[in-house]
């Protein structure tokens, strides 16, 4: 497979830790990647994989991805950049709670952290071209997917070529990222997008709360307070993207998909913003005299 056959859309496959008997809601994480397009087989030079956040359907999780895809598609078929093959990974990051969005959350912190366990793995069987370093890696990521994606990177071989990242309202404790055990995933010269808002309230108020039930649970080891995109800490982590968002808002934003574009293709440039329309009335035009003929001398 190349980027210059087709589409975008016929790059797409789907890879996911989700155990079929439990369909869309929760469940426990599968033992290995489910792999129903056989994506490992397609000798792919540029994989990108995008992984959604907590609390997310596939169907809701596909959506999303289709979203950034769409921002992406034009470049995508122009660029020799572009990657080859695209996985959507789906993860049972919802426990299957229905209407109780943060319950379940301090569960699916193990799940994220197995589900890293088994894609790192997947990652690493991967045939490989026989030049080092010739299969390319990037991802996108979103909220608790962002702490399945470091979690994943600490797990895989020294060797493997994952250049760029882009999490987008990252659920990580500044601490792991900052001083902490996952501190060398966001290190140079690994190119690392922080897309953060501190207007979002997932992150904001329900970060808080769920790691606090998480450390009294025995799942986390301390209790966390402030989570990477809620102010972009640890400054040092990076390159900081200062959002005004929600927390979902960040898979249909045309300035956070063409961060992670220019990081991937050098070539890469952006028009300035379209002028916009005046939004104050105009005063009403005024009728100037007709001007005078000048006489010959």
């Amino acid at each position: 497979m190349t980027a210059a056959k087709g589409s975008v859309w016929h790059r797409i496959r789907q890879i996911s830790t989700r155990t079929a008997a439990y369909g869309e809601y929760g469940g426990p994480v599968r033992d290995a990647v489910d792999d129903p397009d056989n994506l490992r087989t397609e000798e792919c030079r540029h994989l990108l994989i995008l992984v959604h956040g907590y609390n997310n359907t596939t169907t809701q999780a596909t959506k999303s991805f289709v979203k950034q895809i769409g921002l992406q598609m034009r470049h995508f078929n122009e660029s020799r950049y572009a990657p080859d093959a695209i996985a959507f990974f789906h993860w049972p990051g919802n426990f299957g709670l229905r209407g109780l969005s943060l319950a379940g959350y301090p569960w699916d912190i193990e799940r994220a952290i197995d589900s890293a366990d088994r894609l790192a793995r997947y990652l690493a069987a991967i045939p490989r071209p026989a030049d080092p370093g010739a299969l390319k890696i990037s991802i996108i990521g979103h909220s608790l997917g962002c702490r399945l994606i470091l979690e994943m990177l600490k797990k895989l071989p020294p060797d493997m070529n994952v250049p760029v990242v882009s999490l987008m309202a990252p659920a990580v404790p500044v601490e792991l990222v900052d001083a902490g055990r996952l501190r060398t995933t966001t290190a140079p010269p690994r190119q690392m997008l922080k897309c953060h808002s501190n207007l979002d309230d997932a992150l904001g108020i329900g970060f808080p709360l769920v790691q606090r039930a998480a450390h009294e649970l025995g799942i986390e080891d301390q209790f966390y307070r402030e989570a990477v995109g809620l102010h972009g800490n640890p400054i040092a982590m990076g390159k900081g993207v200062r959002t005004y968002h929600g927390h979902s808002d960040y898979w249909n934003d045309k300035d956070v998909a063409n961060e992670y574009l220019a990081l991937i293709d050098p070539t890469f440039r952006t028009l300035p913003p379209q002028a916009r329309s005046a939004t104050r009335a105009l005063p009403e035009p005024v009728e100037l005299p007709a001007p005078r003929s000048s006489g010959t001398r």
